[in-house]
């Protein structure tokens, strides 16, 4: 669990859509073939969290090993690493 100030309200919270890549990355230099979800309850971080990613990979899409989606949509899925973002409730970043 990673700790994180953030702003109440805020569903694209900068400092944590940050924080996720910086862990996903993370583990990728560990672990290159790792299979992640990073997940989110709401539509809005999703969406931002996959234009971080994008952005930051300076690509025009994400990795098959990543899936960014909201846990409505990624049920039955199988990783090695869930990354969980819900700053609307816990103001927590999980992983």
């Amino acid at each position: 669990m990673i700790d994180l100030e953030l702003k109440i309200g805020d569903k694209k919270p900068g400092n944590a859509l940050n924080a996720v890549f910086d862990l996903t990355e993370r583990i990728l230099k560990e672990s290159p073939e790792a299979q992640i979800a990073i997940l989110s309850k709401f539509k809005e971080t999703v969406k931002e969290l996959q234009k971080t990613f994008i952005t930051k990979l300076h690509s025009e899409e994400i990795p098959d090993n990543l899936k960014i989606e909201t846990v409505d949509r990624i049920q039955g899925l199988t990783v090695d690493y869930t990354i969980f973002l819900h700053p609307q409730c816990f103001c927590k970043l999980f992983s």
